[in-house]
């Protein structure tokens, strides 16, 4: 961006300001702003990256940053989990899957996001249990084929080993109504995650999840947790359970089939939906029939790739902070592809001595970094109290004048 500007102010004091952008300078390229190495998408792209800015007196000096998101949003690296439920009534639904997961993956990586994926099931223990009013039930039928939890595919890159482990799973049985999903989203997080990346499960599922207490007054047994057993200590509480993924950082995305379901089966299930995407940060889709899961996945991925207030400030604050005035204060629901400009007013206090200054904008979404401008001012010597008379004036240009 061409930034130049020059302001000639007389009477009150004979001052210059030039603005030049990071072309009009022979940049440092060891000195970079620390807050480079802490972005949350590096393709977010902002306009101009570094601000260069001379100033002999007070005037203010206007301008703009500018930042546009990418088609991923802040997205740009996640691992996404398949978690499905493989009961009977799924059946519509793992079809679905089984015939999109390739353009499924396909279309999340043409957003520009580097996508690892890994896939899970659940059906439900194979086991009888009793607890806390949930009496005579079979959670899934002994001696067949349904399980609890299975990491069908851990994370990886190859789209292929995800598809065969998609296409390999089989519907089961899951005797009761509610299914195991305290101990599916509890193994959620021993998948192999990548550090700096979003951690994110695709849960499909249609009916509620096992827990004591969290329908109060409706109860529908403990999950007995990876021993089986229920009364010991590793039993799993729903609510805690999504707390733990809070604290690991994985975001939950239902895709929810529940609306055939009958009640009160139908309500609890979207209760329980709506709370692990909620509590995590995520979001739910409800589906009316299978064939909407591709579009779905990719509205749910936009809808927590948006930045919910765009902010920016001066750093470091305590030095600098009344240098600029930036407005406005922020920009809510920022999605991706989109342009936003804030318009940013450097003023260096009268009383500063000359020198050179250094100080960054950070542009922050949900408390994290998503991009940031290097600024540096040059302060000259001039002095902005120093009045000049236009007799001063012409009879320096005299003087000057052959």
């Amino acid at each position: 961006m061409d930034r130049a500007r020059g302001f000639v102010c007389l009477l009150t004091g004979l001052c210059l300001i030039l603005v030049l952008s990071s072309t009009g300078f022979a940049q440092d390229q060891n000195r970079r702003s620390d807050f480079e190495a802490a972005l949350t998408n590096p393709d977010v792209f902002v306009d101009p990256d570094t601000l260069e800015v001379t100033i002999t007196c007070d005037e203010p000096w206007p301008d703009s940053v500018c930042i546009t998101t990418p088609p991923g949003g802040i997205i740009s690296a996640a691992d996404i989990l398949f978690i499905m439920d493989v009961t009977g009534s799924m059946g519509d639904i793992l079809e679905e899957v089984k015939g999109a997961a390739l353009d499924i993956m396909s279309s999340i990586m043409a957003l520009g996001i580097d996508a690892t994926f890994g896939v899970g099931s659940l059906s439900d223990y194979p086991a009888f249990y009793e607890s806390c009013g949930y009496l005579n039930h079979y959670y899934g039928w002994p001696d067949s084929n349904d399980y609890a939890w299975r990491m069908d595919q851990d994370i990886t890159t190859n789209t292929a080993l995800i598809t065969d482990a998609i296409n390999a799973l089989k519907l089961q049985n899951g005797q009761d109504t509610p299914e195991d999903w305290a101990r599916a989203l509890y193994e959620t997080q021993f998948f192999s995650f990548r550090p700096n990346t979003k951690r994110i499960v695709l849960a499909f599922g249609d009916s509620p999840t096992h827990d004591c207490d969290f329908y109060n007054p409706t109860t529908y047994g403990w999950d007995p947790g990876r021993d089986e057993v229920i009364g010991t200590a590793d039993d799993l509480d729903f609510e805690s359970v999504v707390q733990q993924l809070v604290d690991a950082g994985i975001i939950v995305l239902v895709l929810d089939g529940s609306e055939g379901e009958l009640e009160p089966w139908k309500t609890h299930a979207q209760q329980s939906f709506q709370y692990m995407a909620d509590e995590t940060g995520g979001a739910r889709f409800l589906l009316s029939q299978a064939n909407q899961i591709p579009d779905a996945i990719l509205q749910l991925i936009g809808e927590i790739a948006v930045i919910d207030m765009l902010t920016m400030r001066v750093e470091p604050e305590a030095t600098y902070g009344d240098w600029a005035t930036i407005t406005p204060d922020g920009f809510p629901d920022v999605g991706p592809d989109q342009y936003r400009c804030f318009d940013v007013v450097i003023a260096v206090p009268t009383w500063q001595p000359p020198g050179n200054y250094e100080f960054d904008l950070i542009l922050e979404g949900g408390g994290e970094i998503v991009g940031s401008v290097h600024v540096i001012v040059h302060r000259t010597g001039a002095s902005p109290t120093e009045k000049t008379t236009w007799s001063q004036i012409r009879a320096k240009f005299r003087s000057e004048t052959p």
